[in-house]
């Protein structure tokens, strides 16, 4: 990850160095602020905003990978990917909440949080919403809302949406 940065960096300073040189006594003053800005333009593209990548951040704090393991680390970069409208961080900061991974229990932050994925039409939210609908945690139990849910996983192909699909019916 640092290399690509790295050589960002270097192409970028070696083009600020060309530009200063080439500029004379006489735009120096012109000069500089533009440089200042080139330079902060550089470090910002090294930075970890894109909810894509926020996400690969979130996985590898979480797991162990790359230089720690940082559960709180884990979970700001979901939260972060999430609020970016980030599916997959969408889905994943639901479970969290609803299992209590990483964070205190929170059904109804689940329910928020698998109701975004589900209304982009993720198989997977829609089975998790229809089960916490059917169950009755973070929401209360609504067995029509469980079927609006589970029906559109189950024709997808969800086996854990038509088992509880079958049991709301």
């Amino acid at each position: 990850m640092l290399a690509p940065v790295w050589a960002e960096l270097s192409q970028s300073f070696g083009f600020l160095n060309a530009i200063y040189t080439s500029s004379g006594a006489a735009n120096t003053r012109r000069t500089l602020p533009s440089l200042a800005f080139l330079l902060i333009c550089s470090f910002s593209l090294g930075q970890p905003n894109s909810p894509e990548q926020l996400y690969e951040n979130g996985m590898n704090a979480m797991s162990g990978a790359g230089p720690s393991r940082s559960d709180r680390k884990a979970f700001d970069y979901f939260r972060r990917s999430a609020e970016l409208g980030y599916l997959p961080a969408q889905l994943v900061l639901g479970y969290l909440y609803d299992t209590g991974t990483l964070t205190v229990g929170n059904q109804t932050e689940a329910v928020q949080w698998y109701r975004k994925a589900a209304d982009s039409g993720d198989v997977l939210a829609q089975w998790l919403l229809g089960r916490r609908y059917a169950l009755g945690g973070g929401v209360p139990q609504d067995l029509n809302a469980a079927a609006k849910w589970l029906k559109p996983a189950a024709e997808r192909g969800n086996p854990f949406a038509a088992y509880y699909l079958g049991r709301v019916m």
